[in-house]
């Protein structure tokens, strides 16, 4: 089967749209690594890739990065982070950041899908 070279080429060109600042490209890589999924796990790497993504306003890597910042995953634990990141994901109607926020409202907790 030639899954696995497609899988290649596939994270290829996403390494390659990413580092050209596609915001795309970042969550599906960021996505991948926090995962696992296809190469190996880096957390660290992931919330970068989230970071860059979420300053250019995608409200899925807005909601990841707030989920890492709130585990301290690949981050500095730090729940006012946490807590900006869901609000920006859940100003653009992100369900994710919205859910994630009022867990923090209601009892200080907070996860991404």
């Amino acid at each position: 089967s030639n899954a696995p070279h497609t899988e290649a080429m596939d994270l290829r060109l996403l390494e390659s749209a990413a580092a050209m600042g596609h915001s795309e490209a970042q969550y599906a890589l960021g996505t991948a690594l926090l995962m696992g999924d296809g190469l190996p796990q880096d957390v660290s790497r992931a919330a970068s890739l989230f970071k860059m993504s979420a300053v250019q306003g995608d409200a899925r890597s807005q909601c990841n990065l707030g989920a890492m910042y709130a585990q301290g995953l690949g981050v500095e634990q730090d729940h006012a982070e946490a807590k900006r990141w869901y609000e920006l994901s859940a100003e653009q109607g992100n369900a994710d950041g919205q859910y994630n926020l009022a867990l923090i409202y209601a009892q200080g907790l907070g996860g991404c899908a």
